[in-house]
């Protein structure tokens, strides 16, 4: 049971992580096209 446990904690953290990754990455990708639209 603590092994299912740590197993999901373990999946919980990773996604959790890939999450936080897309979401930077989308808010660089969106602040990267403002400076662009700015700049020309």
């Amino acid at each position: 049971i603590i092994q299912d446990f740590i197993t999901s904690l373990y999946f919980y953290s990773i996604c959790s992580f890939n999450q936080y990754l897309l979401s930077t990455f989308n808010m660089f990708k969106y602040l990267h096209f403002n400076i662009l639209m700015t700049l020309f």
